[in-house]
This record gives C-alpha cells, structure tokens and sequence, in this order.
C-alpha cells in the first residue's frame, strides 16, 4: 500500500499544474477526515454523532495577489460528508483540496463543523513545488509527505 501511494505521490510531484494537464482543469488532492472522541468512534454519524453532516461546509482562503478571500471548497453535488468508500458505515469529510490550482496562494481551509465550530488546516510545501508537504489541523500536525490520504481527528 505504500509503495502505491508513493508511486501516486511521485505521479502528482510530476505534474506541472501551472500548465493544463491531462489530468483536468484543475488537478486536485484530496483527503478523507474521520472525526472520532474518546466516547463516541463516529462524530458525524447522524444519529449517534455531535455534528450534523448538513452543517458541514469547507472554505479556502486564498491569497489572490494581495487580496485575502475566502471560497467554498469543491463540493460533490453540495455535500462534504459521506458514509462510502474506505470504511463502509463510517461518516467521513471527503475534501477536494484546490492546492494544485492556487499552490502557496492556499492560505488554510476553514472547516466548519457546525455554527460556532470551525477548524483551520494549514500547510507547509516541498520547496519548490505545489504539493503539502505537511498538513496542521488547528496548528497540531496530522499528515505529511508519503501518508495515505485518510487523517483522524480526535476530539
């Protein structure tokens, strides 16, 4: 599994996304954030979880020649929380990262989880290049270069 996300990684370190590529418009990275407490295995489980998948939303902010803004975050048809895929039943935040698009212009991702909850993502990069080279989830690292693309939370 490793040497397949590291093949991925190097495919990725590859692509000069200043230019258009074959791998789309806007190429993109992207994570799977599981949220879990010391009581409760599943935060964003609708029934047994503290947040509300329908509350969750995602935001970019992105330095735009001097000017700060703050985007939403590439959703799948409006939503950010989903219970398929690595860990079938587990609720999840599927973040489709615009890094490539806006490399360092990428200041952080806000994640909102609920009205007066929002955590912040920060990055620092592979010199020279657009790909993260660790990932801050409220300034306590928790992903770097050669991790697979599935980070837990622990609140």
């Amino acid at each position: 599994m490793k040497a397949v996300t590291l093949i991925i990684i190097s495919f990725l370190l590859l692509v000069d996304c200043s230019q258009p590529c074959a791998c789309g418009p806007e190429p993109r990275a992207y994570y799977y954030f599981f949220y879990k407490s010391s009581s409760n295995p599943d935060l964003l489980q609708p029934q047994s979880g503290i947040y509300n998948p329908a509350d969750v939303k995602l935001y970019e902010v992105i330095n735009n020649n001097g000017t700060i803004t703050q985007n939403p975050a590439p959703a799948v048809n409006g939503q950010y929380v989903f219970d398929n895929g690595t860990r079938q039943g587990v609720y999840f935040i599927y973040y489709q990262s615009s890094i490539f698009q806006y490399q360092k212009d990428l200041k952080k991702t806000l994640i909102q989880l609920k009205q007066g909850v929002t955590d912040t993502l920060t990055y620092t990069f592979v010199p020279s290049s657009s790909y993260p080279q660790q990932i801050f989830y409220n300034s306590k690292p928790v992903w770097k270069l050669g991790d697979g693309m599935e980070i837990l939370i622990v609140k």
